[in-house]
């Protein structure tokens, strides 16, 4: 929804490492709001893109799972917060270079259980090389979910993932 900067880049940052999760609610009725009046949503469910279960308890929250049920809440659509996992511990993608971010999230996720979904939406909150939502599309895929979008509140070509 808008480009990794100013002011942008210093609300998603206090959001996801300076315990501000309430800010996902601002940012994330904005992107509902702009969802909701220029793309016509078909996905049957969110999927936020999980922590690593340590990461969870460090930071406290998933900031893609609070952007999600901001979704859930103006858009209807529901969240499957456990069909994927994040089951490696890899170090965070803001500490690498973009060209050691593929592998960084290589095999980091599993799914579990069926999916009788057709259309997923992955919930992230920033993209720049598109490592992490792209390993993760390609297990549904894999799994035989036949359409998959994503949405994130940023996208930078240089930035943070």
């Amino acid at each position: 929804m808008y480009n990794y900067q100013y002011p942008v880049d210093s609300l998603i940052r206090e959001m996801k490492f300076k315990q501000h999760p309430e800010f996902a609610h601002v940012l994330g009725y904005h992107l509902a709001a702009k969802l909701g009046a220029h793309c016509k949503i078909q996905a049957e469910v969110l999927i936020p893109v999980p922590l690593h279960k340590y990461r969870l308890l460090q930071r406290g929250y998933n900031q893609s799972l609070e952007l999600a049920k901001v979704l859930r809440r103006y858009l209807g659509i529901p969240i499957d917060n456990d069909c994927c996992q994040r089951i490696y511990d890899t170090p965070p993608q803001i500490s690498l270079p973009a060209r050691q971010r593929k592998a960084n999230v290589r095999g980091a996720f599993s799914l579990s259980g069926t999916h009788d979904y057709q259309h997923i939406l992955i919930v992230d909150d920033v993209i720049t090389t598109g490592s992490t939502v792209n390993e993760i599309a390609s297990l549904f895929v894999k799994a035989g979910i036949q359409s998959v979008s994503v949405c994130a509140l940023a996208r930078t070509g240089s930035g943070l993932d």
